[in-house]
């Protein structure tokens, strides 16, 4: 139904929102004496750690995003695909944003925003 694909659509936004704040108070707290970042792909997130995302790094967690949704437009200052957050600051030189969007209904995406101090935010 439309009703529970909007809801996939919000709640999958507001999941990615959750990722990148995890990845900043994990950043912050400098758990594990590290920094964390937030990679972004077509249909998963995956929070690392370290400064860098390697694809076989065990400490990894992937997240699949719900099947109805997809991930485009990464637009990340450096040009990059991931955001990574600053020890003592907790903020990013990888300002920019991603779209969240319904497979079934491309036209109507959710923004998911990440700004320099590194606080995300879903833009409607």
């Amino acid at each position: 139904s439309k009703l529970n694909s909007r809801h996939a659509l919000d709640q999958s936004a507001a999941l990615v929102v959750a990722i990148l704040d995890e990845a900043r108070s994990l950043t912050l707290s400098s758990t594990g004496d590290s920094q964390y970042g937030v990679y972004f792909e077509d249909s998963r997130v995956v929070l690392f750690k370290g400064s860098t995302y390697s694809q076989s790094d065990l400490s990894n967690v992937v997240t699949e995003l719900n099947a109805l949704v997809g991930l485009r437009n990464v637009t990340l200052a450096g040009g990059g695909t991931s955001v990574v957050f600053k020890r003592l600051t907790g903020g990013t030189d990888q300002v920019g944003s991603v779209e969240i969007f319904l497979k079934a209904s491309p036209e109507t995406p959710r923004t998911v925003s990440v700004s320099a101090t590194g606080v995300s935010n879903v833009d409607f």
